[in-house]
């Protein structure tokens, strides 16, 4: 049996890296169910859902190019990604469903993801993006790496909200009224 510290170092890496992604695995379907109630809408809750999850695949892809190695912070920021991301799309599709409910047309409510949301979203992240690079100034190096890679998990999570979550929501939006004018004109054409 092999014993020392790098051995031991090897066990408890491989362990911790095990139980985070599965509690990745956990989180996901936990918000993914959570967005599903909250919304009484699994497609709204899958739209919401997957540029967050695109997020952490994106995240892990810089932390390869950078050639970070995996640790308990760099798999910790995968999990804590979903948290915080997610609260930016579901502010996008909140913003896109107030605007439905009240009367705007589809493009309307798209357009009003941008204003006044979307400037209220770039606000919040730039504060959190500068508060995480002051930790990325950190001599210790575990913490410098927390700081810039939570840095970008935000900027990520931004563009994934603001871009990816419009984006599916107007394609999940237009499907939506090409279903509901189609059925109108055939309704229209049965009363001829």
């Amino acid at each position: 049996m092999l014993t020392g510290r790098p051995i031991t170092r090897f066990t408890a890496s491989t362990a911790m890296q095990d139980e985070m992604q599965s509690s990745l695995v956990l989180g996901s379907v936990f918000v993914l169910a959570t967005l599903t109630i909250g919304f009484r809408s699994p497609k709204q809750a899958v739209v919401t859902f997957i540029p967050i999850f695109l997020v952490v695949v994106w995240l892990y892809g810089l932390m390869y190019v950078a050639g970070a190695s995996l640790n308990i912070v760099t798999v910790t920021i995968a999990t804590i990604s979903l948290g915080v991301g997610i609260d930016y799309c579901i502010h996008v599709t909140e913003r896109y469903r107030e605007g439905r409910e009240n009367g705007e047309s589809h493009n309307d409510a798209l357009a009003a993801v941008g204003g006044a949301c979307g400037l209220a979203l770039i606000g919040s992240a730039t504060s959190d993006i500068a508060g995480f690079l002051v930790i990325a100034l950190s001599p210790m190096g575990l913490f410098a790496n927390f700081g810039i890679f939570s840095a970008a998990m935000i900027a990520l999570s931004l563009f994934a909200s603001l871009v990816l979550t419009t984006a599916a929501l107007g394609l999940i939006g237009s499907s939506s009224e090409d279903n509901l004018s189609t059925s109108m004109v055939s309704n229209s054409e049965e009363e001829a």
